[in-house]
């Protein structure tokens, strides 16, 4: 609520106020920032789109003079040092750059890849290029040149978005038609994330799956479920992340566990490894009925046709059938949940 109001409030006062020094659009441009990470980590792409135009457009009304002194401005707590030039204040060229980036990041989460573009086309700060580059590399994947992606790969070396990077150059790969050079690079995004982001794993999988491995796309995703349950034992990280890091992890796409032991046992039953389906589907079933996401379910369909998967492939291995009710006390509150 209280991110709702900050936005809401920083909304009016970017319209209502017509008289805007270069200093006050700057900690305005600034908690304009603040306010759309904050949304982000709602979902809300929207509200932090609105915030990013009322921040740009309330610039055109102040004055650009910029200041060499160290500027008498509130107390605000800064989001990140290199937002920061070399006397100490805010960056007014930079944080228009961010406030752009961060506008294309949300466009690009809500798909609308030509609004992102045109974000990103006034990005000029060299900090922010490595990002943009990417961006525009993931809209038009099919375009991108060998030369440009080693071009990518090289300059994002010190940059928390190389795993990304890599994982971009895999997916190229894939794309031409090249599984082993999609493989290692998505095991070298895997070794430079620290395994932290486990989406190229799954990756791994299919291009196995392209290669007609069996035997190692499915290991792959029996350590995809692995890493996956464990990662969920782990202590949340207390390290504040700086501005780049908190914006990698929102343009990071990874793989729930749900959606890696579904993987597993619709692959093992296609492979007729039916006795291996049947324990996926049962852990699948298990962890839905053991968690929040029976409850907040849109629709029981999903979880319906699980269920007539795993029916399947019980009816194909019968000496296993009975583990279908182990969920369950009796036949009876099997029939008052279904």
């Amino acid at each position: 609520m209280a991110i709702v109001n900050m936005s809401t409030n920083l909304l009016q006062f970017c319209e209502e106020t017509s008289d805007i020094d270069y200093v006050l659009w700057k900690e305005i441009s600034h908690s304009a920032l603040s306010c759309m990470l904050e949304n982000m980590k709602a979902e809300n792409y929207t509200k932090a789109i609105d915030l990013a135009q009322a921040a740009l457009s309330s610039k055109h009304r102040a004055s650009c003079s910029q200041k060499s002194e160290p500027e008498l401005r509130s107390e605000i707590a800064i989001l990140d040092q290199s937002l920061l030039d070399n006397n100490g204040n805010l960056d007014g060229i930079l944080l228009h750059d961010w406030l752009l980036l961060v506008k294309g990041i949300c466009h690009f989460l809500m798909d609308q890849n030509d609004d992102c573009m045109r974000a990103l086309a006034d990005v000029h700060a060299s900090q922010l290029l490595v990002i943009s580059s990417y961006l525009q590399a993931r809209i038009n994947l099919s375009d991108v040149v060998t030369e440009d992606m080693l071009n990518l790969v090289e300059e994002s070396q010190a940059s928390s978005l190389h795993p990304l990077v890599l994982n971009l150059c895999g997916d190229i790969m894939s794309q031409r038609k090249r599984p082993y050079s999609a493989i290692q690079f998505y095991q070298t995004s895997l070794q430079e994330s620290g395994w932290s982001d486990l989406l190229p794993l799954y990756k791994i999988s299919l291009q196995y799956k392209c290669l007609h491995l069996e035997e190692a796309e499915l290991e792959s995703l029996n350590l995809l479920v692995k890493l996956l349950r464990s990662y969920g034992a782990r202590e949340p990280d207390s390290t504040k992340p700086s501005l780049e890091q908190q914006i990698v992890h929102y343009i990071t796409r990874d793989i729930s566990l749900p959606a890696a032991l579904y993987a597993s046992a619709r692959r093992s039953c296609l492979l007729h490894r039916y006795r291996a389906a049947a324990d996926w589907y049962l852990d699948l079933l298990a962890h839905i009925y053991g968690s929040e996401i029976l409850k907040v379910c849109d629709s029981l369909l999903l979880i319906l046709y699980r269920f007539r998967g795993s029916l399947f492939c019980f009816l194909e291995c019968s000496t296993y059938y009975m583990k279908l009710l182990s969920p369950f006390s009796t036949a009876e509150s099997l029939n008052k949940r279904s």
